[in-house]
């Protein structure tokens, strides 16, 4: 069984429809604790470890003053690695969100007697090259940003042994940003897809109103999407930020 049997490919496109907020810690002293907060019940076997990881955030974060550092949440930058230089987002994210849809949209519509759940297929069949780890973040020329366009304060009120508290959580930004990825999906073998573009759609039609990155409870991160099948033999397109440097295993495109 070669690539073309084993997974179907599609490029997809989401255009923000206003900001799209950094939610990585500025603090490189809060970054370990901040993954911790996040790490899964059990450690996958290949997984790295906390400290890699921690060491991984810290490297692509901006410099900030130090008397700032404490209280914002920023973007992943990165500076001519991979052929990026500026904001980037991990293709993981994107997964995880992909995940949370689906697992929202299966819990409303069960599953039919004797076949896997829609949260489970989604779960187990949608990927994304193994070769992407980085995706710039670029604005709708094409163009990868290379800064926040500003930054959001938002106060927040919380409950502690010794009364109540009141803090400012503050996020960096960007308006009218846009993401350009490739989604591997599994195909069986008699080449049906386990996700059918429809499936994709309906996870994104409420990914979108639901919103991607921090501060989607005030409406923040929602997007419009557009899905495209890659055809077997061809390169997904590559991005005007990635065209100046594109080499080694971190290139976007991917051939069969």
């Amino acid at each position: 069984m070669d690539l073309r049997q084993l997974w179907k490919r599609y490029q997809v496109t989401w255009d923000f429809y206003d900001r799209l907020c950094g939610g990585t810690p500025g603090d490189p002293k809060l970054v370990e604790g901040w993954i911790n907060a996040r790490k899964p019940k059990a450690k996958p076997a290949d997984a790295r470890s906390l400290e890699e990881l921690a060491s991984e955030v810290v490297s692509t974060l901006a410099e900030v003053d130090e008397e700032e550092e404490t209280k914002i949440n920023v973007f992943q930058r990165l500076n001519g690695d991979s052929g990026m230089n500026g904001l980037v987002m991990r293709m993981g994210n994107i997964r995880s969100h992909i995940k949370d849809c689906a697992r929202v949209i299966s819990s409303l519509t069960g599953k039919i007697e004797g076949e896997k759940s829609f949260s489970v297929r989604a779960i187990n069949g949608v990927y994304y090259p193994p070769q992407v780890y980085w995706i710039p973040v670029l604005d709708q020329d094409g163009n990868q940003m290379t800064k926040a366009e500003g930054v959001i304060e938002q106060p927040v009120h919380f409950m502690t042994p010794q009364g109540k508290r009141s803090a400012i959580k503050v996020f960096e930004y960007v308006r009218d940003a846009r993401l350009v990825f490739e989604l591997w999906i599994l195909q069986t073998l008699k080449a049906k897809a386990v996700v059918s573009v429809g499936d994709l759609e309906t996870i994104m039609m409420y990914g979108a109103v639901h919103g991607f990155g921090p501060e989607r409870g005030r409406g923040e991160g929602k997007y419009h999407f557009q899905i495209e099948e890659i055809e077997h033999g061809k390169k997904m397109e590559l991005l005007p930020a990635l065209k100046r440097n594109s080499r080694g295993p971190e290139k976007v495109a991917v051939e069969d």
